[in-house]
């Protein structure tokens, strides 16, 4: 594994972790290049969440993907439109370095949690935004564009997120929902039926959406589950779960990793 740490912006630098250039195999065939996902920890953009951050990145390392942590601005910082222009640096960053890093450019995800879920989903919405490729200095909008989104109990309802003083403002960008068109990209989404801090219904009101418009999706809704169980593994504080009641969760990361392979073709 080959590590890297990039600037974005002042406010906002990208972690890199790297597959080593050796080939690779996956269900019978040898590849040079890797899929790459990007992450977006939680922290309703007051902070970054370390349990969403280099635990996701190592996990899906195992399972083949070059992995890239955002730590995007937070705070005051956080605004519209720089927190698009953030994630779709990132995006920029890891396709124009494509083959210096032995990524599939055709491959790339965007992974969020709770608040890093909204600006998943942001990406992933709003990546057409017009002009926003000249001041990113990408050659065109779809060098911008994620291949997939993973969204895990994405904020993404900007009227609760003001209520709950998490942005001081309304700004309709954080209700990515709204942006969904047939330039969204398939998206997996998973959500706890008893999340306390970002009700389920906002990811299901997502899924519809992509149902309504015939974009591939794969949607899971767990019960008894609450908020911010990020990968539910060893390399994260559980603490707070039991893990015999909340077992079937951390499947998601297998039926995850599964879904970005069929859908990038490996």
């Amino acid at each position: 594994m080959k590590t890297y740490r990039l600037d974005i912006s002042e406010n906002a630098r990208l972690d890199c972790y790297l597959h080593e250039t050796y080939q690779w195999d996956i269900v019978g065939k040898v590849n040079v290049s890797h899929p790459a996902i990007i992450v977006c920890p939680g922290g309703g953009y007051t902070s970054i969440s370390c349990s969403e951050a280099e635990p996701v990145a190592l996990t899906f390392m195992k399972e083949g993907f070059s992995t890239f942590v955002l730590n995007y601005s937070i705070g005051d910082n956080c605004t519209w439109p720089n927190a698009l222009h953030e994630i779709l640096s990132a995006i920029w960053q890891v396709r124009s370095h494509a083959a210096e890093w032995h990524i599939n450019p055709d491959a790339i995800a965007v992974m969020g949690f709770s608040a890093g879920g909204g600006m998943a989903a942001i990406a992933a919405t709003q990546w057409n935004t017009e002009g926003v490729d000249k001041i990113i200095g990408s050659p065109d909008l779809e060098s911008l564009k994620p291949n997939a989104a993973v969204l895990g109990y994405g904020a993404m309802d900007v009227s609760l997120l003001t209520k709950n003083n998490i942005l001081e403002k309304k700004d309709e960008h954080f209700d990515p929902v709204n942006y969904i068109g047939k330039h969204t990209p398939p998206t997996f989404l998973w959500h706890g039926r008893r999340d306390s801090c970002v009700p389920s219904f906002a990811t299901v009101d997502y899924a519809r959406k992509l149902d309504d418009l015939d974009i591939s999706y794969e949607l899971h809704v767990f019960d008894f589950a609450n908020h911010a169980l990020t990968v539910f593994n060893r390399n994260t504080d559980s603490d707070n779960y039991d893990c015999r009641e909340l077992r079937n969760v951390g499947l998601w990361v297998e039926m995850c990793a599964d879904w970005l392979m069929t859908t990038f073709g490996y």
